[in-house]
């Protein structure tokens, strides 16, 4: 599927931005069997812009995705949005903005993003 390597979501890894302050271990959590970690599942994550320190969590281009921002106080705020990944990063390197979205905010703990992927799947 040619659109899952666009330049939009090169770099959709398993493991986020190492500059970020949300590392593995902190999304993804630390209590799986290799067919439940969620990478193997296909989603991703990485810096959504290059000069933001926001990561970008989703499955490349499947619709629903989220950006997550660690505010260093022990708070992790989510958007929810209903795009692809590659729609998201498109839409803010047209206009500057990520657009409406639903936002929740987390307790910075292990595993954070098996709650971020319920919430997209619920939004599905």
């Amino acid at each position: 599927m040619a659109s899952m390597f666009s330049e939009l979501t090169q770099g959709m890894t398993a493991q986020p931005d190492p500059h970020l302050n949300i590392g593995e271990g902190l999304l993804w959590g630390y209590a799986h069997t290799a067919d439940s970690y969620p990478p193997k599942n296909g989603w991703r994550a990485r810096r959504a812009v290059k000069s933001l320190d926001v990561l970008l969590i989703g499955q490349p281009g499947v619709a629903g995705c989220a950006t997550a921002i660690d505010l260093e106080d022990g708070r992790i705020d989510v958007a929810i949005y209903s795009e692809t990944p590659a729609e998201l990063v498109a839409r803010h390197k047209a206009t500057g903005s990520f657009g409406d979205a639903r936002y929740v905010q987390y307790f910075n703990a292990p595993g954070v993003g098996l709650h971020v992927i319920a919430e997209i799947n619920a939004d599905r």
